[in-house]
């Protein structure tokens, strides 16, 4: 588990919280686009972020491909991904 990363979402999460949303992975708001943990990991650290987020937002990204990337990001297993990730 990378702590440094965990550390750098919550924080994240913590300086805009008008922009989190547990129940989906990225969604549009009139505060811009909000996320979900799995989606602020891919906004911060996966070099295609952006790219993820304009495709989720336009048609929909394949689920597994979202959290799949966001844990190998944290350094999840599979049952901290699962506890992580679960909406709200």
């Amino acid at each position: 588990m990378n702590i440094e990363r965990l550390q750098a979402v919550k924080e994240a999460i913590l300086q805009n919280p008008q922009n989190y949303n547990q129940n989906s992975y990225f969604e549009t708001s009139p505060c811009g686009t909000q996320a979900c943990i799995a989606g602020k990991t891919i906004l911060l650290f996966d070099p295609e972020g952006k790219k993820i987020e304009a495709d989720w937002l336009k048609k929909g990204t394949n689920y597994t491909r979202i959290v799949d990337r966001a844990s190998v990001i944290l350094g999840l297993n599979a049952e901290q991904a699962l506890s992580l990730f679960a909406e709200v």
